[in-house]
């Protein structure tokens, strides 16, 4: 996991999670943004995001908790995607609703 100034969509900072690793093995890579929502309502979470050409996994996108972390919903899946930018938009609310 990297902030740092290089392939970013707009402004000076970008967050990259990748690796370079070889063989018949996967790593994970993540950011954890906790948030309170409780009592808030219209939450959206929009980003800029790109493929590098990685395999596809089950566990590539981004989720959400409504536990703290003990279990987690997918709200956008990152397999298949473009190599260039694309803007994600989720509504919080709704997926929230979703996940229980």
């Amino acid at each position: 996991v990297q902030v740092g100034s290089v392939d970013s969509h707009a402004g000076t900072y970008s967050l990259l999670l990748d690796d370079d690793t070889d063989g018949d093995f996967y790593s994970h890579a993540s950011a954890i943004l906790a948030l309170d929502l409780s009592g808030q309502s219209q939450v959206d979470l929009s980003f800029w995001w790109r493929d590098f050409d990685d395999e596809n996994h089950a566990d590539d996108g981004v989720f959400i908790s409504h536990d703290y972390g003990q279990t987690w919903f997918q709200v956008v899946s990152f397999n298949g995607g473009s190599d260039t930018f694309t803007q994600a938009t989720v509504d919080l609310d709704a997926q929230a609703g979703v996940a229980g």
